[in-house]
């Protein structure tokens, strides 16, 4: 029982720092990142895609998938 709760815990950690890294992204990339990056409509693209799996098909994801998912915002 104990494993499967760290799993939930550990599950939701990914979840709500996916999220978390989407929404500070975003923002930085509207404002203290703007002058650094040439590739800004692609991030935000991908963000905006991320996000939407986030609330659509990724409510009900695996650990593996947040982290997966969180790996690329990241990367």
């Amino acid at each position: 029982m104990a494993s499967q709760d760290r799993l939930v815990v550990e599950t939701q950690f990914f979840k709500n720092e996916l999220e978390s890294r989407i929404y500070d992204y975003r923002d930085k990339l509207d404002s203290i990142w703007t002058d650094y990056t040439n590739d800004k409509d692609n991030l935000h693209t991908l963000l905006n895609e991320r996000e939407q799996w986030l609330y659509d098909d990724g409510s009900d994801s695996t650990k593996g998938q947040y982290k997966k998912y969180l790996e690329m915002v990241e990367g």
